[in-house]
């Protein structure tokens, strides 16, 4: 089902033992617009600590109720590897999480060719973060357009498929924008590219 990423946010991480935390933040790669992991607050039992989940331990999502359900006990979160959230993470990082948890690297599909996680500082550089992305402007063919308010999910397949795109930071007139137009994202010009007119992006 399609779901807004702020719907999202917040919302309790559930364990078959308990409650993991909250969800913080998604990491996402920005090639194929695939998530790779939930950010999970979890510092109200794990001391000091975030955690990496992958989005296929996820066994249901309930926005209703403000909570996703992941087939994770308690213990297995507490003793899975400790990763800096506030830096880079490595494919190395991301190899160990996937092999710890017990899911493959790429679980929706076969690997591909020189796929690898790798970028700047021993980070990916096409890994992003959701709140980092979200307030950033958005440039049409011709000009910008707004703001990137939101990120439209698939929670089934854990695929960004829309951008929400407003004239202004704190409008709510947003027009949806599909995630297959956007050519690239400029981590330090803090900007994203998509391949259609101003008018054709306003006309939806």
């Amino acid at each position: 089902m399609l779901r807004r990423v702020s719907e999202l946010c917040r919302s309790v991480v559930h364990g078959v033992d308990g409650d993991v935390g909250r969800l913080e933040d998604i990491y996402f790669d920005d090639r194929r617009w695939m998530v790779r992991h939930l950010v999970v607050d979890a510092r109200h039992w794990l001391t000091g600590r975030r955690v990496l989940i992958p989005p296929a331990a996820v066994l249901r999502v309930d926005v209703e109720r403000h909570r996703v359900e992941v087939g994770l006990t308690r213990s297995k979160v507490e003793q899975s590897p400790r990763i800096d959230t506030a830096r880079p993470v490595s494919r190395q990082h991301h190899v160990t999480l996937y092999d710890y948890y017990g899911f493959p690297y790429v679980w929706s599909g076969p690997s591909l060719p020189g796929d690898r996680l790798a970028g700047f500082g021993g980070g990916d550089h096409h890994l992003r973060s959701v709140l980092a992305v979200t307030g950033y402007r958005v440039r049409a063919l011709g000009g910008e357009i707004g703001w990137a308010e939101d990120f439209v999910l698939d929670d089934e397949t854990w695929v960004l498929r829309h951008m929400v795109v407003s004239p202004s930071p704190r409008s709510r007139e947003g027009v949806l924008v599909s995630l297959e137009r956007v050519t690239r994202v400029s981590w330090a010009g803090k900007m994203v590219y998509v391949d259609q007119s101003i008018d054709r992006v306003r006309s939806r």
